[in-house]
């Protein structure tokens, strides 16, 4: 009976209050506690009744772990958010995947945070099914997590003409006819018969493979290290036709036309000028060349040997010649103005001229595009953009797009896994093409070549010119602003934009974009997009954010770019929805919108702030001018809006003094003169404010 008393002492010091260990282990209903003693169990079965087991705790409930995941998820994608570039993996150690709670031997991955698929970190969704990727930042490994189980086929790649097999992008710097191999090297998608066709001959060599070795066993001789079948082409499908080099513009002797291109190149003085106002003014907003790179070439004497680059030259001498005053950019037979004074809108045409001669001649149809070539079609819509002509800038990006998808520069999976400058060079061609084809897109009110579910090419690395090179290479200090950073928040904004004519301004009804859906709702589609310009404006670092006091000349155009940029998308989302000006009742602005919904003075308040930042930045010198020139002119129009309300309201009141109301309309007068006087500002050089002014 001793244990038997040693136990009840024990358990009595211990304020016993769980199941004995017996009872534990059979999971049954244990009354020991209440008897103060052996419980029935033991007792009926004549076994000891002891509390000697540590009892083990029990874990959390899987919805509490689950919701906690999802917001240590939530709260790491702000933090990323808020400092893009910086790795916290040192002070809070590697990631812990989702449910490794579950099991103690889970492993922890030591580079990324395995997401569940149900995870939507950087996707906003709408219960429409809408999708809006606010981060442009895709990793390698999830870029096509967002396709609701359709994942990237391996069937997607580079084939030579329909035989060729997986190939890398291939960047080729030189156009030139003896550097072209006949076989056209082309991408093919997952639909593509040439990859279908590829795979087939695959097989065929394999069997054929497989029974040269077969008859070598049976006959005991030892198999050949090298295919039985050898590939071979056939010359008349695989070499160049007559009229094909004609259509190409290889009959012209390219050393002349280089030698006729080169006579049309500004003197050595102007054109360092010049190449330095267009890093200084146009490069700074949108990273198309890496400064660097391209300034050793030049001097290199590129322009000499390779005609494709000196049509990249002769673009930026085009752009530039807006900026600089030396009458030597006007063309020879420069028209006057009816004050007898040079036409600067003219600036630049004759570079502009000479560098559409080349696209003339090199049609560069039937063989895929270089680098330089691609980098053409921006110079060249960047110029038209400023002319009475702009409405062709568009056309020449929808050609430059369509020619870099056909070499798949388009696609994430063409490129290295590390940064390399001919790459990031790629990079910034297809985005600034992209760019100009959503803003110019959303201006025209047509429809944009490229697609989002068109490509999954990452963001620009946003690492400084000076820093691609550098030892170690694409590092960014980590106290130094990055100036590429404003690029890829446009890139986002130009998104944004791209969703709200896609689906506000949708030919059809947005039913074709969210699934067709029996009920779309407006409401919702402006409550995404205003989350979405919200999510946005909170992401901007704060070297980047809107101040009147910004040292730095170039990160203050970057802030008032990106700022009049933000109000221009929260004005486009807004104005349809505005009801007419009018003393009688106006309809519903739209379905699921109500009467009274403030549409009018939502843009107006987005077009007064649009107009302080422009007051404050053309004092200090505007660079990106197509910005300025899309906000003030639908600034102005808004504002004018906002005007005749005010004059339509002031003849439904009674009496003659209406104070309030007349110190609007003087408001609103004092900040449409300011958008009229930026028009006029930059009439001077650009010719497409004169129909505006």
């Amino acid at each position: 009976m001793l244990p038997s008393t040693t136990t009840a002492a024990t358990a009595r010091t211990r304020k016993v209050d769980r199941a004995c260990d017996g009872c534990r282990r059979r999971k049954s209903k244990c009354d020991g506690p209440r008897l103060k003693g052996s419980c029935s169990n033991c007792t009926a079965a004549h076994k000891s009744c002891t509390y000697l087991e540590a009892s083990t705790p029990r874990g959390p409930p899987k919805a509490y772990v689950t919701a906690l995941e999802d917001r240590l998820e939530h709260l790491e994608q702000l933090l990323k958010q808020v400092r893009p570039d910086t790795d916290f993996t040192p002070e809070l150690g590697p990631p812990v995947p989702r449910d490794s709670w579950k099991e103690d031997s889970a492993p922890v991955p030591s580079t990324s945070r395995v997401r569940s698929s149900g995870s939507q970190s950087n996707t906003l969704r709408l219960k429409t099914g809408l999708a809006l990727n606010l981060h442009p930042r895709r990793s390698r490994r999830d870029s096509d997590s967002d396709s609701d189980g359709f994942s990237s086929s391996d069937s997607e790649h580079m084939v030579e003409g329909l035989n060729g097999g997986r190939l890398r992008l291939t960047l080729r710097s030189t156009h030139d006819r003896e550097e072209y191999d006949p076989i056209n090297t082309r991408f093919h998608g997952k639909s593509s018969l040439g990859a279908l066709i590829e795979a087939t001959r695959r097989y065929k060599e394999l069997h054929i493979s497989e029974t040269g070795r077969a008859d070598h066993r049976e006959s005991k001789l030892p198999a050949p290290d090298t295919p039985v079948i050898a590939p071979s082409k056939r010359p008349a499908f695989w070499l160049a036709h007559p009229w094909e080099l004609q259509w190409e513009g290889f009959e012209v002797d390219t050393d002349k036309l280089l030698l006729s291109v080169i006579e049309e190149f500004p003197p050595p003085a102007l054109a360092a000028e010049l190449i330095d106002l267009y890093f200084i003014h146009i490069n700074s907003q949108l990273p198309l060349l890496h400064r660097p790179t391209f300034e050793r070439q030049f001097r290199d004497g590129r322009h000499h040997h390779n005609i494709w680059f000196s049509c990249v030259c002769l673009g930026i001498f085009a752009t530039a010649s807006r900026w600089c005053n030396d009458p030597l950019v006007l063309p020879r037979d420069c028209a006057r103005t009816s004050s007898g004074a040079l036409d600067w809108t003219s600036a630049g045409w004759h570079y502009h001229t000479v560098a559409m001669g080349i696209h003339r001649i090199r049609q560069s149809l039937l063989y895929p595009a270089s680098l330089e070539e691609i980098q053409t079609f921006s110079l060249l819509a960047a110029f038209l953009r400023g002319t009475s002509n702009h409405p062709s800038g568009w056309m020449f990006v929808s050609i430059g797009l369509r020619k870099a998808q056909d070499v798949g520069a388009h696609r994430r999976k063409l490129y290295s896994s590390q940064p390399s400058v001919e790459e990031e060079l790629w990079k910034k061609a297809v985005w600034c093409l992209i760019s100009y084809d959503r803003f110019g897109s959303a201006i025209l009110g047509r429809t944009c070549a490229v697609g989002e579910e068109d490509f999954d090419l990452e963001p620009i690395v946003e690492v400084d010119d000076e820093y691609w090179e550098a030892d170690p290479p694409f590092y960014q200090p980590p106290n130094v602003p990055c100036r590429i950073t404003s690029f890829n928040l446009w890139l986002r904004l130009s998104q944004i934009v791209t969703y709200t004519v896609k689906t506000i301004y949708a030919v059809h009804n947005p039913r074709a974009l969210l699934g067709r859906i029996a009920k779309v709702r407006t409401d919702e589609v402006i409550a995404q997009l205003t989350r979405a310009l919200q999510d946005w404006l909170r992401s901007v670092p704060k070297y980047l954010q809107w101040s009147n006091d910004i040292e730095d000349d170039e990160l203050s155009n970057q802030s008032a770019t990106l700022y009049t940029t933000y109000y221009l998308a929260e004005m486009l989302i807004y104005r349809a929805f505005i009801p007419p000006v009018s003393s009688a009742p106006a309809p519903s602005p739209g379905p699921h919108i109500p009467a009274s919904f403030p549409a009018l003075t939502y843009c107006i308040t987005a077009a007064r702030s649009s107009a302080r930042i422009v007051e404050v930045q053309l004092a200090r010198g505007w660079t990106n001018i197509p910005t300025l020139i899309a906000v003030s002119q639908l600034s102005a129009a808004i504002l004018t809006l906002g005007i005749w309300d005010c004059k339509a309201k002031q003849q439904n009141e009674s009496g003659d003094i209406k104070p309030p109301l007349a110190h609007t309309i003087a408001t609103l007068l004092d900040d449409v003169s300011i958008f009229i006087g930026a028009l006029e500002w930059a009439a001077g050089r650009w010719e497409n404010c004169n129909t505006l002014v």
